[in-house]
C-alpha cells in the first residue's frame, strides 16, 4: 500500500502514533520514511542529540531480529541516520 492509497482514518491513526511516540520511536519512524522517500528529514538533527540517534540505531538493530522481513528497510534507515543526521560516511 502506498501513501496515496491510505484512508483518512489510517493517516489519523499514524499521526496519533507519532504524537505518542517516544524519542527512539519517533527517530526510527522518521528515518524509515526519509530513507524510503530519499529525503533528508525535517531538520531533525537540530532537535535531538547524537546519543538519541545512536539509541535509535540500536533500537532499529534490535527490531531487525523481530521483523527480519523488514531488515532491508531498517538498514536503509540506519544508513540514513548515520549519513544525514550523524554526518558520518556510510559504506555499503
Amino acid at each position: 500500500m502506498t501513501f496515496l492509497e491510505t484512508s483518512d482514518k489510517q493517516v489519523r491513526q499514524f499521526m496519533e502514533l507519532l504524537d505518542r511516540a517516544g524519542t527512539n520511536e519517533y527517530i526510527m519512524v522518521v528515518a524509515i520514511l526519509c530513507a524510503d522517500l530519499g529525503k533528508d528529514g525535517p531538520n531533525i538533527e537540530n532537535r535531538y542529540t547524537k546519543g538519541d540517534f545512536k539509541r535509535a540505531i540500536k533500537a532499529l538493530r534490535a527490531s531487525q531480529v523481530y521483523a527480519p522481513d523488514h531488515a532491508k528497510n531498517y538498514e536503509a534507515a540506519i544508513a540514513h541516520i548515520r549519513e544525514k543526521w550523524l554526518h558520518k560516511a556510510v559504506t555499503v
